[in-house]
């Protein structure tokens, strides 16, 4: 069910590394270069040599000049901004196919419209310097990552400074940046959307959501990671609709805000605040077992709860959720053994605590078939704990709980047995239940004897009384030591 969240992008990687230098032999591609004019871009006369717009395939280079993009559907390969070029984006619409290079300090001006970079790699500001991307202005500048693009920030990103600003990672299109703020000030819009199978965006560093205005993180495919925190402002809205959403640092939704919860995964180390799940699937972070709290309550009123065992010790070889209140669950509970895990009858998992009491009213369980080694599994609640437990189907004279009633087994009964009304030292090889261990137990043990690796069943009361009473002169109270 889980899986590691960097696998996610190395198909992304992959394609990038191989996609522009295909789309460097394209046929039919010219070099062109803006010639130093102020002008809008659809100006056939100021582009070099030639005197003829770009295509699609065309690789575009702005040395010197002021190039302005006001139309929908202007296009190129890739486009380059030279230190002494300026491209300003008002309004209309710019796809670069090929990569988008603004490292060597030119300047982009986005103040509306959208920029579309699909293919190759997207620097839109200084390489290597730590300066912030900002994606803002008054007629809601749109950047969109699409189909084997790579973005990697030189420091931090901001959508919706003082404005307005969206952006959008899309079909594969992949963006690192280091922090992310989504609507920084009170009068500003921000709106980040991540959507297609393999697309990802991932932060270095914290993010924050409606840090003073209006912000909107929706992930409908892909994966959305934040490596140290996410914050939910007063006026933040996140909405997980499918795809992965992956935080360290703890998820801070004291602020209020929407937490819209539907579908996808999320995994969290931390989420401080009340939970409400809907739908999707709530697991730990990363790719393996880990610990998750919850400060606030959590209302499970659909989706899964994922749990991952693969040893013994909570928190590091199985998956466990810590809730400082109350615990409504009410969807799936998922069960996943991994690293090729085998319980044992008697192993105990604590996969849940709930400080404030839980009702564990599960709408279904889906949990590993361990049939084939004489197993099955009870959920049992203990205080303010839910358990997990692994119990022997071969019934209650399977003493030694290896799936058969054996010669082990009858030797843990020969141990416990006392006699007719004194007490027995194993309170298992009491099979009837009645405080001693005599021959009327025995008789149960025997019925239920099967020998190695087969399954047992302790036999109806009436037919057991019989055999207990045929076995009466194999076991005499007496003989015990």
């Amino acid at each position: 069910m889980r899986r590691d969240q960097w696998s996610a992008i190395r198909p992304v990687l992959k394609a990038w590394v191989l996609l522009p230098v295909l789309a460097a032999g394209s046929a039919g591609a010219a070099a062109l270069a803006w010639d130093g004019s102020v002008g809008n871009w659809d100006t056939d006369a100021s582009w070099l040599p030639g005197g003829t717009e770009p295509t699609a395939a065309d690789e575009v280079t702005i040395n010197a000049g002021f190039a302005i993009v006001s139309n929908a559907g202007e296009s190129a390969g890739p486009v380059t901004i030279g230190a002494g070029g300026t491209l300003a984006i008002s309004g209309g619409s710019l796809e670069s196919d090929g990569g988008f290079d603004n490292s060597a300090g030119g300047t982009l001006i986005h103040t509306g419209g959208t920029l579309k970079v699909s293919t190759g790699a997207f620097m839109p500001d200084t390489g290597g310097s730590i300066i912030d991307y900002v994606i803002d202005g008054n007629n809601n500048p749109t950047v969109i990552i699409s189909t084997g693009a790579l973005g990697t920030l030189g420091g931090d990103l901001v959508v919706g400074g003082i404005a307005q600003g969206t952006l959008l990672v899309e079909a594969g299109g992949l963006l690192i940046t280091d922090n992310a703020v989504i609507a920084e000030t009170g009068a500003s819009t921000g709106s980040v959307t991540v959507d297609g199978a393999i697309s990802f965006w991932s932060n270095n560093g914290s993010l924050t959501i409606g840090a003073g205005g209006n912000g909107t993180l929706t992930v409908q495919e892909g994966t959305a990671s934040a490596a140290q925190g996410v914050t939910l402002g007063s006026h933040g809205a996140f909405n997980l609709e499918g795809g992965e959403f992956f935080a360290l640092g703890g998820f801070n939704h004291n602020a209020g805000g929407t937490f819209d919860f539907t579908g996808g995964v999320l995994g969290i180390d931390q989420f401080n605040g009340t939970l409400d799940q809907a739908g999707g699937t709530f697991t730990t972070p990363g790719g393996s077992t880990g610990l998750t709290s919850v400060t606030g309550d959590y209302s499970q009123t659909g989706g899964r709860l994922a749990v991952e065992i693969g040893g013994l010790t909570a928190g590091t070889e199985y998956d466990r959720f810590e809730v400082a209140g109350f615990a409504d669950l009410d969807g799936w509970l998922d069960v996943t053994l991994i690293d090729e895990f085998v319980p044992s009858a008697g192993d105990s998992f604590a996969f849940l605590f709930a400080g404030g009491g839980f009702d564990a009213d599960f709408t279904d369980v889906n949990l590993p078939d361990l049939s084939a080694e004489g197993l099955d599994w009870q959920i049992n609640p203990g205080g303010s704990t839910l358990f997990l437990e692994v119990i022997s189907t071969a019934g209650p004279a399977d003493l030694d709980g290896d799936g058969d009633v054996d010669d082990a087994d009858f030797a843990l009964f020969f141990a416990a047995f006392s006699g007719p009304s004194v007490p027995t030292g194993n309170p298992n090889a009491d099979l009837d239940d009645d405080g001693d261990v005599d021959n009327a137990d025995f008789g149960l043990a025997f019925a239920a004897f099967t020998g190695p690796g087969g399954p047992a069943n302790v036999p109806e009361p009436a037919s057991a009384a019989l055999l207990a009473i045929g076995a009466a002169g194999l076991m005499r109270p007496g003989r015990m030591h």
